[in-house]
């Protein structure tokens, strides 16, 4: 058994400890260690990437979102993660700001999806375990009340996320808010 957690504090840590010992979980990252930093966060140091809600678990897999700045508009990606829970490695990333190729990369005009920062999970996901369907709320694009520097709909911002829990795909979506700009993020998990 083990304790699996993020931290706050902008440390972009995912920590697994052993359930019995409280020792950090041997095999498990480095040390019992994965920095959520890394993939997401290398191009803005100076910036948060945190986790304010514990991982969704499902399986043998800890579902990781970010917490990262309400501003400046670049920042860190504030991507979906699957983690395995006994390595500690990535097993799949969902874009919460669809790349090129991806469905919903053209709801991001011109190359407003270029750091965009934020589109993040700040809040809990929940799982339906029969469907094997995570179920993903998401926030606005930094800046909440400017977009002038991100024309389109900005998919997949302050929307409902359903993704396949085992590799991360999406199954459907439902965007609350087209282009917010007032920090209508979907606060809660669904039930």
């Amino acid at each position: 058994p083990r304790l699996v957690f993020g931290t706050g504090d902008g440390s972009s840590l995912l920590i697994s400890l052993d359930a019995k010992t409280g020792e950090f979980a041997s095999g498990f990252g480095q040390g019992g260690k994965v920095d959520l930093r890394q993939g997401v966060g290398e191009k803005f140091p100076k910036l948060r990437v945190a986790l304010s809600s514990p991982p969704a678990i499902y399986g043998n897999l800890a579902i990781t979102g970010n917490h990262s700045q309400e501003s400046p508009s670049r920042g860190p990606a504030g991507d979906v993660r699957a983690w395995d829970l006994r390595t500690g490695k990535m097993v799949w990333i969902f874009h919460t700001v669809p790349q090129p190729g991806e469905p919903g990369h053209e709801s991001w005009v011109s190359d407003a999806w270029r750091d965009a920062g934020k589109v993040t999970v700040w809040t809990a996901m929940s799982a339906d375990v029969e469907l094997g369907y995570l179920y993903v709320p998401t926030n606005t694009t930094a800046p909440d009340f400017y977009g002038g520097h991100r024309p389109g709909d900005n998919l997949y911002a302050e929307s409902l996320l359903c993704l396949d829990v085992r590799t991360g795909r999406r199954v459907w979506s439902f965007q609350t808010v087209h282009h917010g700009l007032w920090d209508y993020d979907n606060p809660a998990a669904p039930n």
